[in-house]
C-alpha cells in the first residue's frame, strides 16, 4: 500500500522523525543521561573554494543521540501505516 509514496515524503518524515527525536532526547538529558550520548559525521574541516570574485565553503555534521534514531524508526513505522 505504501508503494505509491513518494520517496521525497519518506525522506522528510524521516527528518522530521530525527529532528523530534533528538530534541526529545536533549530535552530529557538532565533526567537520563544516556540520552545523551550521540554519534557524529562530520565533514572537517569543510570544503572552501576561493573563485576570487566569490568564495564559499561547503559542510556538513550529521549528529544523532539514541532517542532520535527512535524517532527515524517510528517515523518509517508511521509512514508505511
Amino acid at each position: 500500500m505504501y508503494r505509491n509514496k513518494s520517496p521525497w515524503v519518506l525522506f522528510i518524515v524521516i527528518l522530521l522523525g530525527a529532528i523530534a527525536g533528538s530534541a526529545i532526547g536533549e530535552a530529557l538529558s538532565d533526567v537520563v543521561p544516556l540520552l545523551a550520548q550521540s554519534v557524529s559525521l562530520a565533514m572537517d574541516p569543510p570544503v572552501q573554494v576561493d573563485l576570487y570574485v566569490l568564495g564559499f565553503s561547503f559542510g556538513f555534521r550529521f549528529q544523532l543521540n539514541l532517542v532520535g534514531a527512535l524517532g527515524m524508526f517510528l517515523a518509517v513505522f508511521a509512514y508505511r501505516r
